[in-house]
Formats: C-alpha cells, structure tokens, sequence
C-alpha cells in the first residue's frame, strides 16, 4: 500500500477534526455581550470570554479523543464518550465553573463603587451589612466603631464599602446560593433572570444552575469518584461517573450564561445613568 503524502495526511487530520466538532458550542449558545456599555464591566467580560474559549477548546479536544477512540476500535461515535475523553468534559465544567466565579467577582469590585452613587438596592445591601459589622447582638460595639472612625486615610463610608466587597469576594462562588448572593449585592431584580438563579425550595427538583454547580463540584473536590474505597485494582471508569457531553455542555452553557445576564444587566444599568449624568 502506498503512503499518503504529506498534504494527504494533513487534509485526512483536518477532515477528522471537523468531523468530531460537538453539534454545539459554548461560544454560540450564550447571550451575547452587552459588556462594552460600561468600560467597568471589561475585566468581567474578559473573564467570561476566556471561560467559553477554554471550555470550548476542552469539548472540541474530548470530541476527538472520543472519535479517534471509538473509529480506531470499531464503535460507533454516538453515545456515553469514550473514558479517555471523560477528562475533557470535567475539565470544561470546571473553566465553566472558574469563569462564573472570576467574572462575577470582578463584576462587584469593579461595579459596586459605582452603583452605589445611584442604586437604592446596592445602597441598603451595603447599609445592612454595615449594620451587622459594627453591631454585637443589639448594641454597637465600641471597638468596631472606633476602628471605623481612626481608620488613617479614608472616609468610614469606603472603608464600609470595601470590607463588605472584600466579604462578597472572599469565598468561592460555585453554588447558587453564592450567586444569588452577589446577584442581589449587584443590585439584579430582573424577575426572570432572579427566577433562573434562585436555588430550588427544599425537598424540590433542582435547578439547571445547581445541577452544573453539583457536577462541577463532584468533579472538583471528589475527581468524580463514587467508589472511594473500591479495590484498588478495579479499572477507574467503573469507579468514576460516566459523563455523557450533552449533558455536559449543558452545565458550562448555564453556568456561563447567567454570567453573561448578570454582567449584560449591571452594564445596561451603569450606561442608563453615564448617560443620565451626562
């Protein structure tokens, strides 16, 4: 048999390549950027843009491993990926689970200051988290307060201001419950986008939210093992989940698309009162 020559091979490799690509991509299936109203919304929006590009990368790479998989040994592509694959579709949900969790912070160190001049919302978010960071039990307490007022160099208001931002950022936010939280520090009452945040009632069937967050979460802290005490011996597919990519594209598209709402909304806001002043 004759051998390909170099151009065969690489129209051959190009050719596979397309063939494996997902039927959908991250970059395609979220809400467009509505970032560039407000300057203060960009490093956010960077954040999220290298999420959707690495997630992207991380399905397209586990396509291939996948095809190339499942061709070489005779079986066909459809179905539950190949367990050489699985690793790129836990690492797509892990840079869908860090972009949220980078791009919504940035969103509240760079915004708050700002929506705090004109926001009722964010403005009493602040007022009642200040009240409890000088309050014990139902008096102020003296040494808080003191602390509050000497603070060398600024006004009690930023010092307020940048301990609350400081609180809202210190801890991961890779549950729904995290990011109501900063939604709502945010100032975001967009009924819809709310609804689509908001954790489950308890006892009730959970959100797309917190099902991505459960399986980024899986992945994170138990590397997807269910069987931690299994003999050691046992092949690792049979004692890790088995993810299927659809479902898996779901999680990063939720995830990284109420990202997206919460930086289109704060950046709508912050261009209605540029130009309001302006």
């Amino acid at each position: 048999m004759a051998s390909l020559t170099q151009k065969q091979m690489e129209s051959a490799a190009n050719k596979f390549v397309d063939d494996s690509q997902p039927a959908r991509t991250v970059a395609s299936s979220i809400t467009s950027s509505d970032a560039d109203r407000s300057e203060k919304c960009r490093e956010a929006q960077n954040a999220l843009r290298s999420a959707v590009q690495s997630a992207d990368s991380a399905l397209l790479t586990g396509a291939v491993i996948n095809r190339l998989n499942k061709v070489s040994q005779g079986k066909r592509v459809t179905g539950v990926w190949a367990t050489e694959a699985q690793d790129s579709l836990r690492a797509s949900v892990l840079f869908g689970g860090a972009g949220l969790d980078r791009a919504l912070k940035g969103l509240v160190e760079d915004t708050i200051p700002e929506l705090m001049t004109f926001d009722p919302a964010v403005s009493k978010k602040l007022r009642d988290h200040s009240a409890n960071s000088i309050t014990v039990g139902q008096s102020v307490d003296p040494n808080q307060l003191i602390d509050l007022l000497l603070h060398e160099g600024t006004s009690p208001r930023d010092v307020l201001m940048k301990g609350w931002i400081s609180s809202l950022t210190s801890s991961s936010a890779q549950s729904a419950e995290r990011v109501e939280e900063l939604a709502s520090a945010l100032g975001v009452t967009d009924a819809t986008l709310r609804q689509r945040i908001a954790p489950a009632k308890k006892g009730g069937r959970k959100t797309p939210l917190q099902l991505a967050f459960a399986a980024r979460n899986q992945i994170a802290h138990e590397l997807d093992i269910t069987q931690p005490e299994a003999e050691i011996r046992r092949p690792l597919e049979q004692i890790r989940r088995r993810r299927a990519g659809a479902e898996m594209t779901d999680h990063v598209i939720e995830m990284l698309d109420v990202a997206q709402l919460i930086i289109n909304d704060v950046a709508t806001r912050l261009s209605k009162h540029t130009g309001a002043v302006t």
